[in-house]
């Protein structure tokens, strides 16, 4: 497998940008500034933009449902750990309630009056049936799922969420993450906590993971008739915690929370490449 000297050297770039932010965030912006102008398409355009985007993720709540190969691994683990275990606390109860009911049979048996008010093993598992009869688990399947609202985070709980929102990219409405341009005076981070509050609200409760960018997207739209604009996207991830997106029309005009395999449904193609591979489903 070979690999293209302009690959190797975006890689290396890529590294040394990464090391960069983690120790300078200025002189990581300064990196990035060269890494534009001195990029193959940047000589053929006459601007461009650096813009931050915003990955914000709602990690599982819920197991997912175990496969056929992980039931029966299960099945074998609690077998082995059934045979190679030693006696528990209840069992060891319920033996010696067994113990003492032998020794009332006796003659000379008196009973104490600790031991006749002694609850057993087997009062204990018929209190602990009638509270099981009662318990009822929570469903899977939540509302949201079943009226296929994608605007709750309460959906598809064993997987996780990504949050898109509807923007202009150009002058074409399209679904992307939460992104915006760079301002003067800030860290790319300080953009995309910016972008995130701008198009989503303040409401909207997010961690941030990280000061150096997940990933890049490149990308060239016309910004006039005779101007070619391009841009450098640097993704960052923030995991979701609380609150409610509340969009602005003016900013974004709607918004989705999607697990990944239906990125692909509302993602361009392009934009979909270089997002796929950092959205991990672990």
């Amino acid at each position: 497998m070979t690999i293209s000297v302009s690959m190797a050297a975006s890689c290396s770039r890529f590294a040394v940008l990464h090391s960069l932010f983690r120790r300078n965030r200025l002189q990581g912006f300064h990196y990035l500034k060269r890494w534009a102008s001195s990029s193959k398409a940047g000589q053929s355009l006459k601007q461009w933009q650096l813009m931050s985007a915003v990955c914000v993720e709602r990690p599982p709540v819920i197991t997912q449902h175990k496969t056929k190969m992980e039931e029966k691994f299960g099945e074998l683990l609690n077998k082995m750990e059934f045979e190679n275990s030693l006696l528990s606390s209840h069992e060891l109860r319920h033996r010696n309630d067994m113990l003492r009911e032998a020794r009332r049979k006796e003659d000379d048996f008196e009973e104490t009056e600790a031991e006749a008010v002694t609850q057993t093993a087997l009062d204990l598992e018929d209190m602990w049936e009638i509270e099981a009869k009662q318990f009822t688990p929570a469903d899977r399947v939540t509302d949201a799922d079943k009226s296929g609202d994608k605007k709750s985070t309460d959906r598809k709980l064993a997987e996780k969420l990504v949050l898109l929102v509807k923007q202009k990219v150009g002058d074409k409405p399209l679904w992307v993450f939460p992104q915006g341009r760079w301002s003067e005076g800030e860290s790319m981070r300080e953009t995309a906590e910016r972008v995130l509050g701008v198009h989503c609200g303040e409401e909207l409760s997010a961690q941030f993971v990280g000061n150096a960018p997940c990933g890049v997207h490149t990308y060239v739209f016309r910004s006039s008739p005779e101007t070619d604009t391009g841009v450098k996207l640097f993704f960052f991830k923030a995991a979701y915690k609380t609150g409610g997106v509340s969009v602005d029309q003016g900013t974004a005009e709607d918004f989705l929370w999607v697990t990944k395999r239906e990125l692909k449904d509302y993602l361009h193609p392009s934009y979909y490449s270089s997002v796929k591979s950092f959205i991990l489903e672990i």
